[in-house]
């Protein structure tokens, strides 16, 4: 395959001989064991305990999601979410690879966010088993010690301590130092801090909140934090009755690079224009990621009621990937996706939330269909709504 999927071979060769980031996306979900019960957690310990050398946690969760949306995983303003990954080590002409241990959903959600964003980035196939099972190196990381502070406090900490001596080739601040590099990971933070700003430090002498010898370092980000528009607000929602438009602005130039925001219009739908959509008034074809089970109504829900979106098809993202969690090979998977790949309508996307949609999106992206929109609030945001209708039963048969 080409495009977006990368094997765990292609992976480790771009890793040994170029600049990639390589994120780990996966959350843990909790299946619903009654209607309502959403239970979900990072997958921080997971990524603890085994990942990729070099890579990332990347936290959907929170980091990488709309905290103000009145559903989970809901997608950020491109300034915001631009700005997220710049903290995870993402810049232009750098390539990104993202995995789970999850069977690739989380992988997939996030691939969708950096193409909307128009960033290189790739999936690895197969996730974190499939590099186990090619027998390529695994790394892992302890949590930090109780109590400990400075800017690898709480349990990111240990994380980002373990990921900047790597980058930053450093052991540690010199004992007693102190403000934003204050503890036994300042200096790796200097170091890495230097290299995103281009700065040796503040000229000795130097007062106020940019005091001390890496007071130029925390200017120069907190610079590069302050030119991001719409910084502090959340720019528009993707559940709004709009898409997201597309837009081009420079984010954090700097000598390591920064990223350039180009967001890809025609990406997101939501329920305003689903409303349209069943009115007649507008033309798609919209598809449920669910598995068939979850679409037709029979088991529990995460979310508020049970059932699918009246007139949309099912396509489970399950059905495109073997038991291993690669996806299936070309010619079965363009079968897989029948109609879908040459469907004259736009193609909307949606499952429980916003999730499992992905996958349909990136094997669609596989045999060369991009243009697809996904509805970003899906099951969680409809079912919420009590005037909106929802229909059980199966594809093709009566509810």
């Amino acid at each position: 395959m080409t495009g977006p999927l990368l094997s765990p071979q292609d992976l480790e060769v771009r890793r040994q001989h170029g600049d990639i980031v390589i994120l780990d996306a996966t959350v843990e979900l909790a299946p619903a064991a009654h209607d309502g019960d959403h239970r979900s957690v990072s997958g921080l310990a997971g990524w603890r305990r085994a990942h990729i050398p070099g890579s990332r946690h990347a936290d959907l969760l929170h980091t990488l999601s709309d905290p103000a949306a009145p559903y989970h995983f809901a997608a950020p303003s491109p300034e915001a979410l631009a700005a997220a990954l710049h903290d995870l080590g993402v810049r232009d002409g750098i390539p990104v690879v993202t995995y789970d241990r999850a069977g690739g959903l989380w992988a997939a959600r996030l691939w969708y966010l950096l193409d909307w964003l128009g960033l290189e980035s790739y999936v690895l196939n197969g996730g974190l088993p499939a590099w186990q099972s090619a027998a390529l190196p695994v790394a892992s990381t302890r949590e930090a010690p109780a109590g400990s502070g400075g800017p690898y406090a709480g349990p990111e900490g240990a994380v980002r301590a373990s990921w900047d001596r790597e980058v930053a080739g450093t052991r540690g601040a010199p004992a007693g130092s102190g403000g934003p590099y204050a503890g036994p990971e300042g200096a790796v933070r200097a170091s890495w801090d230097r290299e995103v700003a281009g700065t040796r430090g503040a000229s000795a002498g130097s007062g106020g909140p940019y005091a001390g010898p890496e007071g130029a370092v925390r200017a120069s980000r907190d610079r590069e934090s302050a030119a991001l528009p719409g910084a502090g607000g959340r720019g528009a929602s993707a559940g709004s009755e709009g898409s997201l438009g597309a837009l081009e602005t420079p984010l954090g130039a700097s000598r390591a690079g920064g990223i350039t925001v180009r967001a890809k219009g025609g990406r997101w739908v939501g329920a305003g224009e689903l409303r349209a959509w069943l009115a007649g008034d507008v033309d798609a074809t919209v598809v449920c990621a669910l598995n068939p089970e979850a679409y037709a109504g029979e088991v529990p829900t995460r979310y508020s009621r049970r059932g699918h979106i009246p007139g949309s098809g099912n396509l489970p993202a399950r059905s495109l990937t073997g038991a291993d969690g690669r996806f299936l090979p070309e010619p079965e998977l363009r079968a897989a996706l029948g109609d879908l790949v040459d469907d004259p309508a736009p193609v909307w996307l949606y499952c429980g939330g916003g999730i499992s949609a992905t996958v349909v999106a990136l094997a669609l992206a596989v045999v060369g269909r991009s243009d697809v929109a996904l509805y970003d609030g899906s099951l969680e945001e409809w079912s919420a709504d009590p005037a909106l209708p929802l229909e059980l039963g199966r594809a093709g048969s009566a509810a």
